[in-house]
């Protein structure tokens, strides 16, 4: 059994080219100083900075849309058509339209309170994203 069968192949390319010496070489670093003050404008301006972007907020239109993937509040609603359809031709359209009405009523109801409390977690998910953001620490070891 050779050396390849126990590591993965990126390690044994690292390997293979010069190990972890030809790593510091292309990376143009030192693992001990780590980077440089000029090199790390330079790299910043070549690479961007290295800030992890808080999470896509979604808008209470989003959350209420996102309501409406649910199978169960999709088969609500075409019931409630169904039903105001089926009340209009049997009970005329002065009285066939409620039924179907208190099902759409129920549908709103449902919905609204769903996507604000949805909305509600997501501010706080996001207020607790930007503390969490503000306060971290990452220790670099420069020169």
């Amino acid at each position: 059994m050779g050396q390849k069968e126990h590591v993965s192949d990126a390690v044994y390319k690292l390997i293979q080219d010069g190990g972890v010496e030809n790593l510091e070489d292309k990376l143009k670093t030192n693992f001990k100083a780590g980077i440089t003050g000029l090199d790390v404008e330079l790299r910043k301006s070549a690479f961007g900075s290295n800030i992890k972007p808080l999470p896509k907020t979604h808008t209470l239109f989003d959350l209420i849309l996102e309501c409406f993937e649910d199978t169960m509040l999709r088969i609500l609603v075409g019931a409630a058509l169904v039903s105001t359809i089926v009340g209009m031709i049997n009970d005329g359209p002065a009285h066939g339209w409620t039924e179907g009405a208190s099902i759409f009523f129920a549908i709103c109801l449902i919905t609204s309170v769903t996507a604000g409390n949805n909305y509600a977690k997501e501010k706080q998910f996001q207020k607790l994203q930007a503390r969490e953001k503000e306060s971290q620490t990452i220790p670099v070891i420069r020169n």
